[in-house]
């Protein structure tokens, strides 16, 4: 997909090279493995959205052996002035590290969603403070966006004309370079409705995946220090699925702060609520946070490569707050 801003060539964070030995005529014998790197760092993303939506198996939105960057954040949809500030924040950011691709936390539109794909809030309080990136962000639904009963399949229909929203369904999935991504409907859990064959569907997708990586997004957290809301016991019905195939990263929203626990069942856990909506404080009472931020609005930013996931933390002054890595095999916290 063509940016909307002006062209610039496209920079990535952690890019691993493995030379390969050949007989090339025109070069070293690595030249080509270095070319095919090359290429494979500056090529620009895949808009995956169109094939989620036809329903058919989606191409990658990058190959499995190149690195990814992608900006995570929820709790937003207000119009307020934290909101386009965390928005300026993205987007210099992407400036200087551009972003391949984002996805959205819930809670796109206050205070109940929105109902029509067409509304006038669709241009001022989502195409103007995130087109700008230029890349597609692949939404969740939150509990707001479901106050309305019209607003998921309205929030669905937006996805076909515009260029930067996507929400083919209300849970789906999708590949970019060596991670799969599964997009939750955690609402549903929430409210104790049936959810059946949404577990079943994750339970299914998480078996078949041969992806490096596996992260999980969607509203609710399980864990979570945050004063509004706090962790959710409905969520961890989540958890066993999780741990059984080896999840390495569930991101959420709901609590409108920033934080990082440390792994359970080899399970690390991101929120990034902190998108622009009334921001809250934090009450750290598990040994397991390994970092938490309140009254600070912000985002999280990750890179993925074959090694490791990178996490960081930035306010609206694009200072980064707090850096963590994954990588496989990490040590896990004991929660009581």
């Amino acid at each position: 997909m063509r940016r909307s801003t002006r062209t610039r060539p496209r920079t990535l964070l952690f890019v691993t090279v493995f030379a390969l030995s050949c007989a090339c005529k025109s070069g070293p014998p690595d030249s080509a493995a270095k070319a095919a790197a090359s290429a494979v760092k500056h090529a620009a993303p895949l808009d995956v959205c169109p094939g989620l939506l036809s329903g058919a198996p989606a191409p990658a939105i990058r190959p499995a052996n190149a690195p990814i960057r992608f900006v995570a954040f929820g709790d937003f949809g207000d119009g307020s002035v934290a909101q386009f500030a965390v928005a300026r924040a993205m987007a210099e950011y992407d400036e200087r590290k551009p972003f391949d691709f984002g996805v959205t936390l819930g809670d796109n539109f206050y205070p109940q969603g929105l109902a029509d794909p067409a509304a006038p809030r669709w241009e001022s309080e989502w195409e103007q403070p995130y087109s700008p990136l230029g890349v597609r962000l692949y939404a969740s639904l939150g509990n707001h966006d479901r106050e309305d009963q019209g607003s998921p399949p309205a929030e669905m229909a937006r996805s076909r004309v515009s260029s930067s929203w996507c929400l083919p369904r209300p849970y789906y999935t999708f590949t970019a370079g060596p991670v799969q991504f599964f997009a939750l409907d955690t609402d549903p859990i929430e409210r104790q409705e049936d959810i059946t064959e949404q577990l079943a569907w994750l339970d299914r997708e998480l078996a078949s995946s041969t992806a490096r990586w596996k992260v999980a997004y969607g509203h609710h957290p399980i864990y979570s220090s945050g004063v509004g809301h706090g962790g959710s016991p409905e969520q961890a019905i989540l958890l066993p699925l999780f741990k059984k195939h080896h999840l390495a990263l569930y991101l959420a929203g709901h609590d409108h702060h920033m934080e990082l626990q440390r792994p359970e069942g080899g399970v690390t856990f991101v929120i990034s609520g902190a998108g622009g909506h009334e921001q809250r404080g934090v009450e750290v009472q598990s040994p397991c946070v390994a970092w938490a931020a309140g009254l600070k609005p912000g985002f999280a930013v990750l890179n993925a490569d074959a090694e490791r996931i990178a996490v960081e933390f930035l306010d609206t002054e694009g200072t980064i707050l707090f850096r963590s890595e994954i990588r496989p095999n990490g040590k896990d916290c004991a929660r009581k």
